[in-house]
């Protein structure tokens, strides 16, 4: 480790082993349970290498394990964006992954908010991004678990009601779900 700290004296000549070295430092840092550090590590990373998808969502993850969810999910958004319009190329490997992350970090921000408003307006978000997942890319049991904990929270935020309200704009298909009906007696019943 102690190595690896005098890498910010490495010579610009020599980018791609200062980039290895850094990741590695991260890498280090994240699982001695120094976020901070390991955030502060990987920004350095993503501006040396600005279009890594792979380094902004290994930064993504580490804002979620340091429960910085608004900066994750920023993070989310932004490397979306950068995908339409920009050169950021997102490893086919890695788009499951970041579908994933961007859905259970709208869960978890909607379990936070005391609000049913805002709530609302984040499991609609995650609704919204189900609609827009890509058919050739896999969805995880990880994602399946946020459809299930997704309707779990509307249940207990709207209770009965949750079959006839018009706010909840739920996905036209469901992964591993028949219709709409099903999901809805899945988290009644829950």
């Amino acid at each position: 480790l102690q190595y690896a700290l005098r890498i910010t004296s490495v010579d610009e000549g020599n980018e791609s082993d200062r980039v290895i070295l850094l990741n590695a430092l991260a890498i280090a840092y994240g699982k001695r349970g120094n976020f901070e550090s390991a955030i502060k590590t990987l920004r350095t990373l993503i501006e040396l290498k600005p279009n890594d998808a792979t380094l902004q969502i290994q930064l993504i993850q580490m804002y979620r394990t340091n429960g910085q969810l608004e900066e994750a999910l920023e993070g989310c958004e932004s490397i979306q964006q950068a995908q339409s319009t920009t050169s950021v190329v997102i490893p086919p490997s890695q788009k499951s992954l970041l579908i994933t992350l961007h859905c259970d970090l709208l869960i978890r921000m909607a379990r936070t908010q005391s609000s049913t408003s805002k709530v609302l307006s984040l499991v609609n978000r995650f609704f919204e991004l189900l609609q827009t997942q890509p058919e050739n890319v896999p969805l995880g049991p990880a994602l399946l678990k946020s459809v299930g904990d997704s309707m779990l929270l509307l249940a207990s935020s709207f209770g009965e009601h949750i079959m006839t309200t018009k706010l909840i704009h739920f996905p036209q298909s469901w992964p591993l779900i028949s219709t709409r009906d099903d999901a809805l007696r899945i988290a009644v019943d829950a």
